[in-house]
């Protein structure tokens, strides 16, 4: 295709540049000023895409530290504010527990947390009392605490007492979100007085120490899911009663049987017998239960 008159004065002037700049000479042929213009634009193209390159790379690494300090500095905002509650939160936490526990050194806690409000009990120190009334109405109305947990309580230390209100009375009355009272080393009483009354989805007492002297008035009252529980000790006085608990496990009431005194007479038992008949094979007429309860035949064990 003929070239244009701008093209050719175009042309016509870059080739004049091209002689000036290798020392003048002939004229080019259409083709050697085809191939120098083509080494110049590929020379200007490969500088240009160099120098625009560390250019954007210079801008880039700016633009990038800008932005690499706003986001730093808003993390590290976000994080040193979530810091600091933490920081405040534990701060509280030491001065509510050491005030509450006399840094550790508190020895009785009785009403101690007895109050509706808590829904877990995690105390700084472990709790430890050493009183006879140490532990009498602990927990009372804890309404929507739901687990004693061992790593926090351990009561092997209070001593068993001489007076009706002193051991385990009313400890756990009334809380009536109690699941399950791990092994706390719960301190053999002088009398269980309401002691897990009205606790109404209580299923699992890890371990309960009683003394053959150990009265029992109303303990149980009331626990119509109780399903664990393991007797450490012998049962020497009337007022034994669980005809609430329908769920007890088989293991459960061996327990209970097995507690029962065998130098007494004239005591009853009072057992649930739907969870007699849903425990043993045969229920309560079959072998299995009859054998178990002959073995306690100084008993009135009565099934309700």
């Amino acid at each position: 295709m003929p070239l244009g008159i701008y093209e050719k004065d175009d042309i016509d002037a870059l080739a004049e540049e091209i002689r000036n700049c290798k020392g003048g000479g002939s004229p080019m042929t259409v083709k050697e000023m085809t191939e120098e213009i083509r080494n110049v634009k590929e020379v200007g193209f490969s500088d240009g895409y160099s120098e625009g390159q560390t250019y954007g790379e210079s801008i880039g690494r700016e633009q990038g530290l800008e932005e690499g300090k706003a986001i730093g500095y808003t993390e590290g905002k976000t994080d040193g504010i979530a810091e600091g509650i933490e920081q405040g939160r534990k701060s509280q936490y030491d001065e509510f527990w050491d005030d509450f526990q006399n840094y550790g050194q508190r020895n009785s806690y009785r009403f101690g947390f007895s109050c509706s409000a808590w829904e877990y009990i995690r105390p700084k120190y472990k709790v430890m009392p050493n009183q006879s009334y140490g532990v009498s109405s602990i927990f009372e109305m804890c309404t929507k605490l739901k687990k004693i947990e061992a790593e926090y309580f351990d009561f092997s230390q209070v001593p068993k007492g001489n007076a009706t209100a002193s051991g385990l009375h009313y400890s756990f009355a009334t809380c009536s979100a109690l699941e399950e009272i791990e092994d706390v080393n719960l301190p053999y009483s002088y009398a269980l007085t309401y002691t897990f009354a009205w606790c109404g989805v209580l299923h699992t007492i890890a371990r309960l120490p009683i003394a053959e002297d150990t009265l029992i008035t109303n303990a149980f009252d009331t626990n119509y899911r109780l399903k664990n529980l393991t007797i450490d000790g012998t049962i020497g006085q009337n007022g034994f009663n669980v005809q609430w608990s329908t769920k007890l496990s088989k293991a459960s009431i061996t327990s209970i049987i097995n507690a029962l005194s065998t130098t007494t007479s004239g005591l009853t038992v009072t057992i649930s017998k739907t969870a007699v008949n849903n425990a043993f094979n045969g229920g309560s007429t079959g072998d299995e239960w009859l054998n178990l309860v002959a073995t306690k035949n100084n008993w009135t064990i009565s099934l309700v």
